[in-house]
């Protein structure tokens, strides 16, 4: 069968879009589902970004999806792109439907890096070692693996340490309410994160998500500076489907001159209490497998491996 239309994604879609994620996930058990919603955000370009296979009766078959971003300090600076093709279990051997959408994403990611057209462009997908025909694919088109993610959970029925503020330093939870504490928010994560910025308008449309109805940033200051900060919540909606309420601490980092002083441990338990009291009965996150500094905290702080992913990496040339 090679009888599809391959569209963007509008606010129609996400219905079908919502079934396609969990029937992938229900054959692929670990696998994230993500909100919809999310893809019609300024992150994806209000759904231009997402590209949807329907088959003429209205069943959606496939979709790919693409974020970019120009990553890097000023002097180094190259486009980082992940990717995404999925296609629902069943249309495993269809490899038309995977070369359509692969093509779709491609396109689109020329389109948005055409603005600095001389930089370098890689290109990444994630994906769990079971999920066998989908690396198959990306392997066949030039992507080599590169590094492996863990996914660490952390027991939260166990006693959690209990590590104090280092004296001089204000750790408090942080919901950023004021215009200037967004900015100031966006500024040290991208200098802690160059190869993974986020815009202002990106970090708004997350704060007016349902998930930030459930979380809070835990944020260290030294004398009104932002010294080191983390994200922890919780999705409602995906824990009344599992059998175990699961909560996360993301975009964990502290700014270069206040490293090593033990503010990370402070901020990470502080996160873990929070989701405890809130019910939570396990705390997640996910660490690149080569960040043995971090890895050897969380696994200080009671974390466990529980997962491992590959990185599939190819370098652009649209030349």
């Amino acid at each position: 069968m090679s009888n599809f239309q391959i569209k963007n994604l509008v606010p129609d879609d996400i219905p079908a879009l919502m079934q396609l994620q969990q029937e992938y996930a229900r054959n692929y058990p670990g696998v994230q589902i993500l909100p919809g919603g999310l893809y019609l955000s300024p992150a994806f370009h209000q759904g231009q970004d997402l590209f949807c296979a329907y088959h003429p009766n209205g069943q959606m078959l496939g979709f790919s999806v693409v974020y970019v971003q120009l990553a890097g300090n000023n002097g180094d600076k190259k486009y980082t792109v992940w990717a995404e093709v999925k296609i629902i279990p069943t249309m495993n051997r269809m490899s038309i439907l995977r070369d359509n959408l692969l093509d779709q994403i491609l396109r689109r990611t020329r389109e948005l890096t055409l603005d600095h057209s001389n930089l370098p462009i890689e290109m990444n997908f994630q994906y769990f070692p079971y999920e066998i025909e989908s690396i198959a694919f990306i392997k066949s088109k030039g992507f080599s693996y590169d590094g492996s993610i863990y996914t660490m959970q952390c027991d939260l029925s166990k006693p959690i340490l209990t590590i104090g503020t280092p004296e001089g330093y204000l750790l408090k939870p942080w919901r950023l309410e004021k215009q200037e504490e967004r900015e100031m928010y966006i500024q040290a994560r991208n200098l802690c994160f160059p190869n993974a910025p986020i815009s202002l308008d990106e970090w708004i449309y997350f704060m007016s998500s349902p998930t930030w109805s459930t979380a809070t940033n835990f944020a260290i200051f030294q004398d009104d500076q932002l010294a080191g900060c983390l994200t922890t919540f919780w999705d409602e909606e995906k824990n009344r489907n599992l059998p175990q309420k699961i909560g996360y601490t993301e975009y964990i980092f502290v700014c270069p001159q206040w490293r090593r002083k033990g503010l990370a441990s402070a901020m990470i338990t502080n996160a873990l209490q929070y989701l405890q009291k809130n019910g939570m009965q396990f705390a997640q996150l996910q660490v690149r497998t080569d960040n043995r500094d971090a890895l050897n905290l969380y696994e200080k702080l009671g974390f466990t491996v529980i997962q491992e992913s590959g990185i599939f990496t190819r370098e652009l040339d649209f030349l």
